[in-house]
């Protein structure tokens, strides 16, 4: 299992923004987080219904 961990200074605050996590990806397992210039993240559907 991969754990991926936020970012100290990410990009933007949108978790599906794989240069917002180290090492880059999107986490589909295990995040991770600690301190962080973002105050809020928001999420964006992925996947077909």
């Amino acid at each position: 299992m991969t754990t991926l961990t936020w970012k100290t200074q990410p990009a933007t605050g949108e978790w599906n923004t794989e240069y917002n996590w180290t090492p880059s990806g999107v986490p589909t397992e295990k995040a991770a987080f600690s301190t962080t210039s973002q105050t809020a993240i928001t999420f964006s559907a992925t996947g077909q219904m």
